[in-house]
């Protein structure tokens, strides 16, 4: 098991006993402040007990944990909702990444850089998901869209990411050294119909959780990620190959 599993692991069960204290104590809050204010008001009220201070003090704590109580029931209101907020909208934004990546409008590079960015933003919604229910559903859309993209990979050939057509007889090196000048009314530019490595990575780090539940791995370093590109997904080892010997990023 990864250090990174591990400590997730142990994150995830010292946040379940913290809130089970919580919840024990909430539960019991209640019953122990009214006891101890009706203890108060017995002895508060004996011939013997000039001072009425511990009555006061009674109905001050049972004031406090009551209030204390209200606020934390409506703050774990507020985060069930926003927890289910944030679900919602990642299911919708991870059926945008798939879009984009089975489109090749308006150029096969620019949809694939979109997907890329809609991607980055998709980790950030994944944090921000806390419910332990919402978390358990999460993990099974990770795991359909880390399929889905699997698919995705492994169905294109290597050339597929130089944004070559089908009509295109070029070889893979080839189609990353074109030269040929794009006119755009007075403007001459050089084409970047090829998909940049630096999107396809992003990409692929929303299945990172999923692959290393799977197999027990992490891209951690250059070397470690080259490798695992390597078993995972041999077209695409290809094309970054291609990439790098082409001077191209």
């Amino acid at each position: 098991m990864s250090e990174k599993r591990l400590c997730y692991i142990t994150c995830n069960f010292v946040n379940r006993v913290i809130n089970k204290i919580k919840e024990y104590f909430l539960s019991f809050a209640m019953l122990i402040s009214v006891i101890f204010c009706a203890t108060a008001f017995f002895f508060a009220f004996q011939p013997k007990y000039k001072d009425r201070d511990l009555f006061t003090c009674a109905a001050v704590l049972i004031s406090a944990i009551a209030i204390f109580y209200q606020a934390d029931r409506n703050k774990k209101e507020d985060n069930k909702e926003n927890s289910k907020f944030y679900l919602e909208n990642y299911k919708q934004t991870a059926d945008m990444i798939l879009i984009r990546l089975n489109s090749d409008t308006p150029t096969r590079r620019i949809s694939w850089i979109t997907a890329s960015e809609i991607a980055h933003k998709l980790i950030d919604l994944e944090k921000k998901i806390t419910e332990s229910a919402d978390k358990e559903i999460l993990e099974i859309h990770q795991r359909n869209l880390a399929h889905e993209i699997h698919e995705i990979f492994d169905n294109k050939p290597a050339i597929y990411f130089t944004g070559t057509g089908k009509d295109d007889a070029l070889s893979l090196e080839e189609a990353l050294q074109r030269t040929d000048i794009i006119a755009s009314g007075s403007l001459t530019l050089p084409p970047l119909p090829y998909i940049p490595k630096e999107n396809i990575i992003r990409i692929l780090k929303i299945t990172d959780s999923i692959w290393e539940k799977e197999m027990n791995y992490q891209d951690a370093t250059p070397a470690e990620f080259e490798k695992i590109l390597k078993y995972k997904y041999p077209k695409l080892y290809e094309y970054f190959k291609a990439l790098d010997a082409s001077g191209r990023k």
